[in-house]
């Protein structure tokens, strides 16, 4: 008989209130199913308490809806604002200044930015939240997202370079050091990075950073950094199939689609699966959100299982479209790669899970019940230590310094050192994890079958909140056209509806300053939908 842990405190996983591994902001005019329990997440349930510092970044950043979206933000004791230009620092600053929190808001603009995340420091630790929203009411209130969420506790007495693999934090470092902000934040995430155990990570950082990289950078970043990610991972059965999903497309060639982001999709020995042919119709019925716009950038593989199930092997949630100028294209035979733009995710593998389930801070919390440190729950056997790491390969004075060769031709580019995990075998876990997509009707807590029954070792199936069909349906079988954001379609749309003339520009349809209390039908009867 299947054995099924008890709730635990929901601690990262890309999505909602139980630990799973993608979720939706909750939408307001749709089916109040479509947010139950995991498959609906609140910004104002992670994104809360006593924070210390914190930084937000994001391509549109609407301050005055977030600060009402999220009111404990206004308490943080600095807040640092990562922005494009689609927001002026002009408006950030009149936001803040509105809410009487000028004299501790930082507004910084990178090149070409992309990622969409949250960093929030605690007096116990550390939360990371990277989501697929911009940070504007229409994005997060009417549309399906996705979001990865995870606590880290500070280390306690114990040096980094002995308590586990601090992968994760490293990779995140590099990724907030290419940005090139100014030094004193660049030192302080450093510092405070420093100080967070991030041993018992759920996923992997996927980024991606403007410029060129060769040499040990080339698999540091963008699809070349999935490659090297699945590759090193254990290999699946041939069963697997690509399923690339992503809702928004940018200037792409198939030739790079299917030879080039293909090929880093089907690392790990999978069949290859990529290209325009394969364009799959949104769906969402699992998750009643067939009415739910998609702004979902996921990527997975996965297997057909019994009784129309599916199996994912690994799930990616990220900022990426798919795009060259996202994921990046290789050049000069292969051996560098050019990126136009940061971006942020997080690659979740189930071995990588299964050292989550297995460890001490399995559980930890920041903020409300199950702050502290906390044993793991029954059911899940601890594993042995792990295996000390070599040192940190990048010390928080090196991390100080702006790295200006990223974009700047090959030949100006310093060689960085191959990344040490990259090299680490595998550990074998005393836990199999098995990722399911959830389907409507059954469970959304993972579920423990024990050893013998399912293998040599007890075996965790955990439910994935995937809200589209798995194997997709093709647009092409089914004679429809994708979605697109800049087309004027004529007619009536599926409601009956016709676009308002004046709302047929595109940008007028993005709202901005908002608060998190006005209704979405309200909006749009204002502006003649």
């Amino acid at each position: 008989m299947p054995v099924t842990p008890p709730p635990m405190p929901d601690t990262g996983t890309a999505c909602g209130k139980r630990s799973a591994s993608t979720a939706a902001p909750d939408g307001q005019a749709f089916n109040p199913a479509c947010n139950e329990g995991f498959l609906g997440a609140r910004l104002a349930d992670l994104v809360c308490g006593d924070m210390r510092w914190c930084m937000v970044a994001n391509t549109m950043l609407d301050l005055r809806w977030l600060l009402s979206a999220c009111p404990d933000l206004a308490r943080a004791g600095r807040m640092v604002l990562v922005h494009d230009k689609c927001t002026s620092r002009a408006s950030l600053l009149d936001s803040a200044r509105e809410a009487g929190i000028a004299d501790k808001v930082v507004a910084f603009q990178p090149h070409i930015p992309d990622p969409k995340f949250f960093i929030l420091e605690y007096a116990a630790g550390l939360r990371v939240i990277v989501t697929t929203a911009n940070c504007i009411y229409a994005d997060v209130h009417t549309q399906t997202q996705g979001l990865f969420h995870q606590d880290f506790p500070f280390h306690e007495g114990v040096a980094a370079e002995q308590s586990g693999d601090q992968s994760f934090g490293e990779d995140l470092l590099q990724a907030l050091v290419a940005m090139g902000m100014p030094p004193t934040i660049t030192k302080y995430c450093a510092d405070l990075l420093g100080h967070v155990d991030f041993s018992s990570a759920r996923g992997k950082i996927v980024a991606s950073a403007p410029g060129w990289h060769s040499g040990a950078g080339l698999h540091s970043w963008g699809h070349m950094r999935l490659r090297a990610c699945l590759a090193a991972a254990a290999p699946w059965p041939a069963a697997f199939r690509g399923s690339p999903l992503a809702s928004s497309l940018g200037a792409i060639s198939e030739r790079w689609l299917v030879q080039e982001f293909g090929a880093s999709l089907a690392a790990g020995r999978c069949e290859r699966a990529a290209g325009s042919r394969f364009t799959g119709s949104w769906g969402g019925e699992l998750a009643r959100r067939e009415s739910v716009m998609p702004h979902l950038k996921t990527y997975c593989r996965w297997a057909a299982g019994p009784a129309g199930t599916a199996e994912v092997a690994w799930l990616l949630v990220a900022s990426h479209n798919t795009s060259r100028a996202a994921w990046g294209g290789l050049e000069l035979g292969g051996t560098q790669l050019f990126i136009r733009s940061h971006e942020m995710g997080v690659l979740l593998l189930p071995e990588v899970e299964a050292g989550y389930r297995s460890s001490s801070h399995c559980a930890f919390r920041c903020t409300g019940l199950g702050s502290a440190v906390t044993s793991p729950p029954p059911h899940l056997p601890v594993a042995a230590p792990l295996q000390q790491q070599a040192p940190r390969a990048q010390q928080a004075q090196q991390a100080v310094q702006p790295q200006q060769a990223q974009q700047q031709p090959p030949q100006q580019q310093q060689q960085q050192p191959h990344r040490r995990h990259h090299q680490q075998q595998q550990r074998q876990p005393a836990l199999v994890v098995r990722y399911v997509q959830w389907s409507p009707g059954t469970g959304q807590a993972a579920s423990l079958e024990a050893a013998g029954r399912a293998g040599p070792a007890p075996t965790l199936r955990v439910p994935l909140p995937l809200p589209y069909p798995l194997p997709p349906r093709l647009l092409a079988a089914a004679g429809a056209r994708p979605w697109a954001s800049d087309v004027c379609f004529p007619g009536q749309d599926s409601r009956g509806r016709t676009l308002p003339q004046q709302c047929r520009r595109g940008r007028d349809l993005l709202v901005w300053g908002l608060c998190d209390t006005e209704p979405w039908s309200d909006i749009l009867a204002s502006r003649g939908y």
